[in-house]
């Protein structure tokens, strides 16, 4: 059913959003602290306690200070394409991390909050249509039964990992296997 299918679908994206989350995380650590990358590279059944520490403290931050940090530090490496995927990313895990929800419907409901611009820069990220008569405050409809929309989505990650994670891992000397 469609509920269900929505149900699944936004389970998988929010997975799929934590895992991207945490290769952002772990190119920000070699990026920063390049003495890491030889002891993690070296030993494939150990991650250097010093990382391990680092990257508890990055989850701490959050996914958009993590992304703000991240296309800072890779910014002549990270084209507009890419730049759109995170912020489409970004956007579409809080708004399943902070929608209303119920079995019996087949879409989840989300309220952006901060205002009209803040609301357009998610619709623009998302490229959703807008809404005829929209409801004040605006609601949006979140359905993942959409085939076309899931596959778009799902790009959106699948290049961010085989293009772009995979291109700056092999910049740091990092296998991009030993992040994924």
């Amino acid at each position: 059913s469609g509920a269900e299918n929505t149900f699944a679908r936004a389970g998988e994206f929010f997975i799929y959003c934590l895992w991207i989350q945490g290769q952002m995380v772990d190119l920000i650590i070699f990026k920063k602290y390049p003495s890491l990358i030889e002891p993690f590279v070296s030993s494939p059944n150990r991650i250097p306690a010093e990382m391990v520490d680092l990257r508890s403290q990055y989850w701490e931050k959050g996914l958009f200070r993590i992304k703000e940090v991240f296309e800072q530090l890779f910014s002549s490496q990270i084209g507009d394409k890419h730049k759109n995927d995170l912020g489409a990313i970004y956007y579409l895990r809080n708004a399943i991390a902070h929608s209303q929800v119920s079995i019996g419907r087949d879409y989840f409901l989300y309220r952006p909050g901060r205002g009209e611009e803040h609301q357009a820069k998610i619709v623009s990220a998302l490229e959703l249509e807008p809404v005829e008569n929209p409801s004040a405050p605006q609601m949006m409809t979140m359905r993942f039964f959409n085939d076309q929309r899931y596959l778009k989505d799902f790009n959106r990650i699948k290049r961010l990992d085989e293009e772009c994670f995979s291109e700056i891992a092999r910049s740091l000397g990092v296998p991009h296997g030993r992040i994924r």
